[in-house]
């Protein structure tokens, strides 16, 4: 994961950052007076520009945390770092947001220390008490070996939430021309 820092002085108007984040796929239910209604809500006001600080506080209360409909449709999912108090099914989540659903299946969690899976048959542990990058090396292996041209990336928005969005290989190039620039390594 990359870190995560404001910037400012590229940041875009707020309307070309709306438009920049919907050009990705994202925020498909909102235009940029809903995005500006939000804003005043969460924070009191509307800012001139869409820093990537704003671009992922709109995006947590677009998509809010655990899996909802909007993020199976844009193909995004944001997990609390507790994910394990959040999700009885960890992999089936991360899979939900792809095209992919039934590629692997939990068998069992073992408290916040591992995640056995399965796919093809064959069980497999992965330690993600450091995290959830592990289980997704391993769900972006499998969805090589299916020949699907699409990934699970992981974005690091200096949160204690992880978020997840599922697009075609490479795409990281195309967020680093984004609001969301400082999320990605």
């Amino acid at each position: 994961m990359g870190s995560f820092e404001v910037a400012k002085e590229r940041a875009p108007a707020l309307a070309k950052g709306v438009k920049q984040l919907k050009a990705l796929g994202l925020l498909s239910r909102w235009e940029v007076r809903e995005c500006q209604a939000a804003f005043r809500e969460v924070l009191g006001e509307v800012p001139e520009t869409l820093t990537d600080q704003d671009a992922v506080s709109l995006l947590e209360t677009y998509y809010a945390t655990g899996l909802q409909e909007r993020g199976r449709e844009d193909g995004l999912l944001f997990l609390d770092w507790r994910f394990g108090q959040e999700t009885s099914d960890v992999v089936a989540e991360l899979l939900s947001i792809t095209d992919a659903p039934g590629l692997a299946s939990l068998r069992r969690m073992e408290g916040a220390r591992a995640v056995v899976a399965e796919a093809s048959g064959a069980e497999r542990t992965i330690t993600v008490s450091e995290g959830l990058e592990p289980l997704v090396a391993w769900l972006n292996t499998l969805l090589v070996a299916a020949g699907n041209p699409r990934r699970i990336l992981s974005l690091d928005i200096g949160s204690d939430a992880y978020v997840f969005l599922f697009r075609e290989e490479g795409f990281e190039r195309t967020l680093k021309q984004s609001p969301l620039s400082g999320t990605v390594a």
